[in-house]
């Protein structure tokens, strides 16, 4: 008996070693990454200082000659995330060893120190890398405070207009500072901030329950994944409402499909609001999750045995009245249409924006097949143009390595035996890449239209990494990889906004005009194209203000017209 006790004794005491020495290692581990992060962030943000030091070393000392600093900036910039390179890469490799209070604690820090850097890259570079997309977004925040409106009626919206949209978030800010460059930073912060937030919401939806887990794919969704990814969702907050109103409306839909209780006839009308809404605001909500959700459906819904003879016409819709999911899908495409009718003909007689009514079919082969490709692996953090062995030059190596990880784990998660609202997901989102990149293949193709639909892809990383089923090596590798390239490249992504200044022009014209106006009151207005008129506003703090000159279309050129008359601007 004695003996037994001591047994016993022995084994709570190594029990206690042992929880005492990973609770250390935890303590020690994430205290000296923390520090890494923090200098390594440090290293980046002030970047613009180190350049040219780096450049007279290798010029003097290196290669003994001078050489044109354009070509090798990619290459310079490298460099200076070596230290956040190797301890992100350490610490993704010995993430598994955390306890998950620490490793929920280490995705926090690590997503709050690239926010700080995202926040700060908006707020310090908006002088040198504005452009006439962000500064007309900025104005437009800035008009909803003078009008008192959401959205002002006497406002030009572009492709889309802007109902519920980012200048939700910069307007209030107006309130209470007119400097432009602290409000795109905090618009910038909040943004994100719901973008991640949309993330969590969906993988709750599906039954994720490990915090860490939930963090990693909000942290993964938020963070720049490449220089095109901090341009539409760091820097411009464009697409943020595209991804984040496709989020909510899936994760909506899955809990239709798993609730029964009471509270499911207010789950359909927030569905079908949604619905309503993405019509209303842009077509392209409904081609980017409505039609891909249904299609998604449809497939889930067919019958896995092997049908050998024709279906009547009434065998057909008793199919479609009894799945109830389907029917719910195909409402949500009406009420969608009926919004984008609504868009048509009572917004657009009220309102000023462009339609994609006119968009027609490529000549086949104008967009290639590999264009379609290269842009999704540039998405995910490929640089051209980069040294091989460098930093850099590793992650587009690594990229390559998750995407072929995520798409053997897709395969193999797709033939087991997943929960419904899982593999929806994951059927989703092999649905919305292929159908948009059809529709991309045959219309209109812009590469950062991509970011909006790649974004399904992290939630199904974590998925993959939760999923028991698959072999330990598999889910290892996906989670390991994404989040050494996406957590690498955001820091990668920003830095050329750091270091370049692409509006020297248009600087030093509009402090020629400021003194003009000094002079004369006159020069307080004037007239521009779309892609300085906005520019010259805040570059004057608003002292001059320029009215936008639509361009005219003829015999093949974008011109002028030859009178600024009211109907052209």
């Amino acid at each position: 008996m004695e003996k037994i006790m001591h047994t016993v004794e022995s084994n709570d005491g190594s029990k206690s070693k042992f929880n005492f020495i990973r609770k250390h290692f935890d303590i020690f581990m994430f205290s000296l990454s923390l520090f890494f992060i923090l200098s390594g962030t440090l290293l980046v943000l002030f970047s613009d200082k180190f350049i040219p030091i780096i450049y007279d070393l290798l010029s003097n000392k290196v290669f003994h000659r001078e050489f044109r600093i354009e070509k090798w900036l990619p290459t310079i910039q490298s460099f200076l995330i070596v230290p956040l390179f190797i301890v992100i890469c350490f610490n993704s490799f010995i993430f598994h060893n955390y306890s998950d209070k620490y490793k929920t604690l280490f995705l926090f820090s690590i997503s709050l120190c690239i926010m700080f850097f995202v926040c700060f890259t908006v707020g310090k570079s908006l002088p040198n890398c504005i452009d006439g997309d962000l500064a007309s977004e900025t104005l437009l925040a800035k008009e909803c405070v003078r009008e008192k409106s959401p959205v002002p009626l006497g406002w030009c919206y572009s492709t889309e207009i802007r109902l519920l949209n980012t200048q939700l978030i910069s307007a209030p800010v107006f309130i209470f500072t007119n400097n432009w460059n602290i409000v795109r930073a905090f618009t910038s912060f909040f943004s994100c901030i719901i973008l991640g937030w949309s993330c969590w919401f969906l993988l709750s939806s599906v039954g994720v329950k490990k915090t860490w887990l939930k963090f990693l794919g909000a942290s993964l969704l938020a963070c720049p994944w490449s220089s095109l990814h901090f341009y539409v969702i760091g820097w411009g907050n464009y697409y943020i409402p595209h991804i984040v109103f496709g989020f909510i409306t899936l994760s909506v839909f899955i809990r239709i499909m798993k609730n029964k209780a009471k509270n499911r006839k207010r789950l359909l009308f927030i569905f079908y609001l949604l619905a309503f809404i993405s019509g209303l605001s842009t077509i392209r909500y409904i081609l980017i999750y409505l039609v891909p959700l249904f299609i998604s459906i449809l497939i889930l819904s067919l019958p896995k045995e092997k049908i050998t003879r024709s279906l009547s016409f009434k065998e057909i819709k008793q199919f479609l009245i009894e799945n109830k999911n389907l029917l719910i899908t195909f409402i949500a495409l009406v009420f969608s249409g009926a919004g984008y009718l609504f868009n048509n003909i009572i917004l657009h007689s009220l309102y000023h924006f462009s339609q994609w009514n006119d968009v027609t079919f490529n000549f086949f082969g104008d967009v290639t097949v590999g264009t379609l490709i290269s842009s999704i692996i540039k998405a995910f953090g490929y640089q051209e143009n980069i040294a091989v062995f460098t930093p850099g030059g590793v992650l587009n190596i690594l990229v390559y390595s998750a995407l072929a990880f995520f798409i053997f784990a897709m395969v193999k998660s797709l033939k087991q035996d997943l929960s419904d609202d899982k593999r929806l997901i994951l059927v989703f989102t092999v649905c919305t890449i292929l159908f948009n990149s059809f529709l991309y293949f045959h219309t209109e193709f812009i590469e950062r239209f991509y970011i909006t639909v790649l974004a399904y892809m992290i939630p199904c990383i974590v998925i993959f990494i939760e999923n028991l089923q698959l072999s330990v090596i598999v889910r290892y590798f996906v989670g390991v990889l994404f989040s050494i390239c996406i957590f690498s490249s955001s820091y990668t992504s920003a830095q050329s906004y750091l270091t370049s200044n692409q509006n020297k022009d248009i600087q030093n014209a509009v402090k020629y005009l400021n003194q003009k106006v000094k002079e004369d009151s006159d020069y307080s207005f004037g007239y521009s194209t779309f892609d300085f008129a906005n520019m010259i506003t805040y570059f004057s703090d608003e002292k001059i203000e320029v009215a936008c000159v639509k361009k005219i279309h003829k015999d093949g050129k974008d011109m002028l017209p030859s009178k600024f008359i009211p109907g052209t601007w």
